[in-house]
């Protein structure tokens, strides 16, 4: 399911690359508070993402893993 992919984060965030902006950013209070809330909302989103990957991952191959994993064991203990 292609259609899925377009849930997750495209890219990992943009620093700022300029280092006189960043040290333009670090002297105003508010604007430094506003960068450390995207950060904080950035690594949640992350966070989600994963989770929803997760979800989906476990439906779509929970199922098979778990017949391997046990088909593995059965395979073991019957050659002991």
């Amino acid at each position: 399911p292609s259609n899925i992919c377009c849930i997750f984060l495209p890219a990992p965030i943009q620093h700022c690359s300029c280092d006189n902006s960043f040290t333009e950013c670090q002297r105003s209070k508010p604007t430094h508070q506003l960068i450390r809330l995207y950060y904080h909302l950035h690594c949640l989103c992350q966070a989600l993402d994963l989770r929803v990957f997760e979800l989906i991952f476990n439906k779509m191959m929970g199922d098979l893993i778990s017949e391997a994993v046990a088909n593995s064991f059965v395979l073991q203990l019957s050659m002991s």
